[in-house]
């Protein structure tokens, strides 16, 4: 108790690596008794210092760490709501996932490798808690174009294939069917690898 209250004391440095590190040692040490001093950087305004606290909440648990993640949801950094999100049920995420699709939709012209990265995150989570309102959101997906660059799009446009099969829905089978005989070739290569695993389940 006596290291957990030294440590305890790193949380309100000034300096945001200080504080960081103070939260990443009382995750890994699973200090359940800091988990309201923790809580209070849910919202701090570093970023790694909000993804450090849900890191340390999920290697802690339990129930009243929920509570704060459920806060996270709405940071204003879309990595830590999707880290969030990532750490709880559906029915604690299900009201935000229309916020998530959005997010979706916010490609910016020219792909670029972090966007895309950024864009197979919300996918998962999408595939994760999905239901049958978001699949239009991944089969227009699919059908994206790039003038420039994009064969940054394939791994996305795999990701999407793969959400469909995670929400198993008979539409999102269908979807995926569909898109078996998809006009650009790489996607309809792709989901007839998926599709083949899928059905030899």
């Amino acid at each position: 108790d006596k290291a957990i209250s030294k440590i305890e004391k790193m949380l309100f440095s000034s300096e945001w690596y200080i504080r960081r590190n103070g939260v990443f040692i009382l995750g890994e040490m699973k200090a359940s008794s800091a988990v309201d001093a923790i809580g209070k950087l849910i919202d701090d305004d570093e970023e790694q210092v909000q993804l450090a606290v849900i890191a340390s909440f999920r290697k802690i648990g339990g129930d009243k760490v929920k509570d704060y993640i459920k806060t996270a949801m709405d940071s204003k950094y879309r990595q830590v709501a999707i880290k969030a999100m990532r750490s709880l049920e559906k029915d604690d995420v299900k009201e935000k996932l229309s916020d998530v699709v959005m997010w979706l939709k916010s490609r910016k012209g020219v792909p670029n490798k972090e966007e895309e990265k950024y864009r197979r995150d919300i996918i998962g989570l999408i595939g994760k808690f999905g239901d049958d309102s978001v699949i239009d959101e991944l089969v227009v997906l699919l059908n994206e174009k790039a003038i420039f660059k994009g064969s940054l799009l394939q791994p996305t446009k795999v990701s999407a294939l793969n959400a469909l099969v995670m929400i198993g829905s008979e539409k999102a089978i269908g979807a995926l069917r569909d898109a078996t005989n998809h006009k650009n070739q790489f996607v309809a290569g792709s989901a007839q690898n998926i599709m083949r695993r899928y059905e030899a389940k």
